[in-house]
């Protein structure tokens, strides 16, 4: 957009992408859309601009994580289930809008500074889990231990457990997240009075209400047996 010495109103479009991790050893990727507003209080074109930018992002945003070697016990009960899963992996995608809040600065040489505050409302959002490998055995404590061979006791695994789906949709009231991001970058000028921007941020993510609900506690938990069908 035109760029003028006393500029005070500023609109701008543009595009970011990056890496993005929760926790070692996740890892995943975004991708965002910018529309941005920056209004900006000026005295001279050789004094740095100052002002606020805020705006929305439209972008996705994708991070996995592989949970490698995981064994505990169940106790359903005077019977002890033990679960030993060599492999699983679990993987976070979803939509998501940003609105920035943000301090902004301009340099005469074109170097700005952008810093505060990002509320991130994810619009669609799927979580899967998946188990490879898992050795699921039961046996009773007073018996020091030696193994149940009957499947009714023993139980079994079901494809629900194996591969589980957590939908945005299934949490319709936590959909907020609170990030606090910085960027740094340079203004290339064109003879037009219009700009281009380059640069490099970072977001922290400082809040959040969105929890999927099949992420917390173990990943098999046991259904003990009834007369007519066994352990699940």
């Amino acid at each position: 957009m035109p760029d003028l010495p006393y500029q005070v109103n500023r609109f701008s479009i543009g595009v970011r992408g990056g890496v993005a991790a929760q926790s070692v050893p996740s890892f995943g990727f975004s991708a965002l859309l910018d529309l941005r507003y920056a209004h900006y209080w000026v005295k001279s074109s050789k004094s740095p601009k100052l002002g606020i930018m805020t705006g929305v992002g439209v972008g996705y945003m994708q991070y996995g994580q592989n949970l490698v070697k995981d064994n505990y016990t169940v106790t359903v009960g005077n019977v002890a289930y033990a679960v030993d899963i060599n492999k699983a992996q679990a993987v976070n995608r979803q939509v998501q809008l940003e609105i920035p809040v943000m301090f902004s600065m301009v340099t005469p040489k074109g170097f700005f500074l952008n810093v505060g505050p990002k509320l991130i409302l994810p619009v669609y959002g799927k979580y899967t889990q998946t188990i490879a490998e898992p050795k699921i055995s039961a046996y009773l404590p007073e018996l020091s231990g030696n193994p149940i061979v009957n499947e009714v006791v023993m139980g079994k695994l079901t494809k629900e457990q194996m591969d589980v789906t957590d939908n945005l949709a299934d949490n319709p009231c936590k959909l907020m997240s609170l990030a606090f991001g910085a960027e740094l970058g340079y203004e290339f000028k064109f003879k037009n009075g219009h700009s281009l921007d380059l640069g490099v941020y970072a977001d922290y993510s400082v809040y959040t209400l969105y929890n999927n609900s099949v992420a917390a506690g173990k990943v098999i938990t046991v259904t003990p047996p009834t007369y007519t069908s066994p352990a699940i």
